[in-house]
């Protein structure tokens, strides 16, 4: 289940769909991609009061019926409203929320660690140089591949190219390959799967 951010704010995610997740969530332990997103490109200007409520309705729904539930956060000039709402609504300590391509500022980077997320990374997000340093401070036990295609993308995508481009990087960040990369992020995909 889920609520996309951009179907908030363009209103195609109506009050019947958000109450259609919050009576159904207790039936899945997948959530996702819900979130944030206040970039000017992607959202009409004045949504974000409505992407916040549905945003914290939805954390709430999933908080208050438990078993550990996956969200799969979507953040986008609005990583520290995102931890505000997880925290504020219990969400970040009873699920395992997943920064979906994270690129929220250094110091809620590391307000995401400390608050134990998950984050998966993708070509594009590894193609700067932020991204990449990122990748580094990321926890190796919480660092995920992301596997779906950037809305807009025309490179097809490729998930063994994915995560060569992440062992090449974090081969070169932490200048040694001796680390089983691939091996590692595969276990951490089963870890948070179960």
């Amino acid at each position: 289940m889920g609520l996309h951010p951009w179907w908030v704010a363009d209103g195609r995610a109506t009050e019947a769909d958000l109450a259609v997740l919050e009576k159904f969530v207790c039936d899945t332990r997948y959530v996702g991609e819900v979130g944030l997103d206040l970039s000017p490109r992607h959202v009409p200007p004045g949504s974000e009061a409505r992407q916040i409520a549905a945003f914290e309705r939805v954390c709430r729904a999933c908080a208050d019926v438990g078993g550990n539930k996956v969200l799969s956060v979507h953040s986008v000039r609005a990583a520290g409203t995102v931890l505000d709402v997880l925290t504020r609504t219990g969400a970040i300590g009873s699920c395992r929320c997943v920064f979906h391509w994270f690129s929220g500022s250094s110091e809620e980077i590391w307000r995401a660690i400390r608050a134990d997320c998950w984050f998966s990374v993708n070509e594009m997000m590894l193609s700067t140089g932020r991204g990449r340093e990122y990748a580094k401070l990321i926890p190796h036990d919480r660092l995920l591949l992301e596997t779906d295609q950037p809305a807009g993308s025309d490179i097809p995508w490729d998930t063994n190219r994915v995560m060569g481009s992440l062992v090449a990087t974090l081969g070169r960040l932490e200048q040694t390959l001796s680390r089983d990369v691939a091996a590692e992020v595969q276990a951490n995909a089963e870890a948070l799967l179960g």
